[in-house]
């Protein structure tokens, strides 16, 4: 048995997710559609992500870039930053910009702490056309600056 936690003594859960996969799939078609990613990201999300960041000790949006239709948002972080508390503040962060329908989805490469997130409307998520936005934010140490 492949334990899923230290301590698991299971190997497995209780239920399967499908109840979810239908909207999941809603995302998806969604965010494949040409034209969904929003225009002008600096004005509809980087200040929501400042404010955001402001409201976190030691946290600071040090850098911006469009690669393609993914918004690069590098955050500033306190040094020794553990992995949970560095999922709150991405996900505060995540937060003050997300739509009704969000996915993220945390990496940890070479010791940097990446989350990727897609969010937005869908179709009768609102009297607008559907459209959305795709992130990465990029965790970083301070003393890496």
């Amino acid at each position: 048995m492949r334990p899923r936690w230290e301590g698991d003594t299971r190997g497995h859960g209780t239920a399967d997710a499908k109840v979810l996969v239908d909207e999941v799939i809603r995302l998806e078609v969604a965010a494949r559609r040409l034209g969904w990613v929003a225009e002008d990201p600096d004005s509809h999300l980087l200040p929501h992500l400042q404010r955001a960041c402001g409201e976190l000790a030691g946290w600071s949006v040090a850098d911006v870039t469009l690669d393609g239709s993914m918004y690069v948002v590098t955050v500033e972080v306190p040094d020794g930053l553990e992995a949970a508390p560095a999922r709150v503040g991405a996900y505060a962060l995540v937060a003050s910009v997300a739509e009704p329908a969000t996915l993220v989805r945390e990496k940890e490469q070479e010791g940097v702490r990446t989350f990727e997130v897609v969010t937005g409307f869908l179709e009768g998520d609102s009297p607008f056309e559907p459209h959305g936005h795709v992130i990465r934010l990029v965790l970083r140490p301070a003393s890496a600056s």
